[in-house]
């Protein structure tokens, strides 16, 4: 007899049933996918072009500070979703065209370029991984160009280090060579900062962080060695045992665009350019 019915020989018949207990809804937690982090990469992306693509590389930006960090919020997400990738390696190579930037020395030049007769054309960041160079180059269609060489060193997965070496402003028929300039920071191991930092400190009048092995002195304006004569002067032991440090952070790439942060906090949307730029 089973015991999910029971039947009694008798007018009155009862019929039993057990009730089984409900199972729990079956929630699976989703799957990480390629497609599924590819359709989040695509659709950050976007997002981010959305932002940019009326901003005139940045000129637009400067006075609107919403604006800016509505910019930062989704270069962050780019950042998230770059995390674990490696960025620093032959896809690297490449001629890059500015989409937009913080950089105040690249935006000063494209907004007054005017002042000298011309505009601004394409905006460039020439890497070379394997020969170690990488070229920062404005174009003044149709024959100028200013353009700051420098080495590079591939630091880790997503940094690079690079120093300028020199700067070239170059018209159709002539060439002018150049200091390299820039933003920067000087960086010191733990000997030598204790006689240099009270001066570097008096001299630019900025403020000094540090690391766990490196002390950080980040300024503002234009850098030029030749700019500090006094500085060397009275620092010239010391600078021995000194290297100048710049740095930048590739925090996503793909095959269309590249997202960079740098030890300044500045930010730069490159694209692939339809051509490679030659000196």
């Amino acid at each position: 007899m089973s015991l999910a019915a029971l039947t009694l020989s008798s007018p009155l018949t009862v019929s039993t049933t057990t009730k089984q207990k409900p199972r729990p809804p079956h929630n699976p937690k989703p799957k990480v996918t390629c497609s599924s982090l590819t359709t989040q990469s695509q659709s950050a992306k976007q997002h981010l072009l959305n932002l940019i693509s009326d901003q005139e590389r940045g000129l637009k930006t400067q006075n609107d500070t919403d604006k800016r960090d509505s910019i930062i919020k989704a270069i962050d997400a780019m950042a998230v979703l770059g995390r674990n990738t490696v960025t620093t390696g032959d896809s690297l190579s490449a001629t890059w065209r500015l989409l937009w930037t913080t950089e105040k020395e690249q935006l000063f030049i494209i907004e007054k370029a005017y002042l000298f007769g011309t505009q601004a054309g394409d905006v460039l960041q020439v890497i070379d991984v394997d020969n170690k160079t990488l070229n920062n180059v404005i174009t003044f269609p149709p024959d100028g160009v200013f353009f700051v060489r420098s080495s590079i060193e591939i630091a880790s997965s997503q940094r690079v280090n690079f120093k300028f070496t020199s700067a070239v402003l170059r018209g159709k028929n002539w060439e002018f060579p150049l200091p390299p300039f820039g933003q920067g920071c000087l960086a010191f191991d733990n000997k030598v900062h204790s006689s240099l930092m009270p001066f570097l400190k008096l001299q630019f009048d900025k403020n000094m962080f540090n690391t766990d092995s490196e002390y950080f002195l980040v300024f503002d304006g234009n850098f030029l060695w030749i700019q500090f004569p006094v500085l060397f002067e009275k620092a010239e032991k010391c600078f021995s045992d000194c290297k100048i440090l710049y740095r930048f952070e590739t925090v996503y790439l793909d095959d269309e665009i590249r997202v960079v942060k740098d030890i300044r906090d500045d930010y730069l949307v490159v694209e692939r350019a339809p051509y490679n730029w030659k000196e």
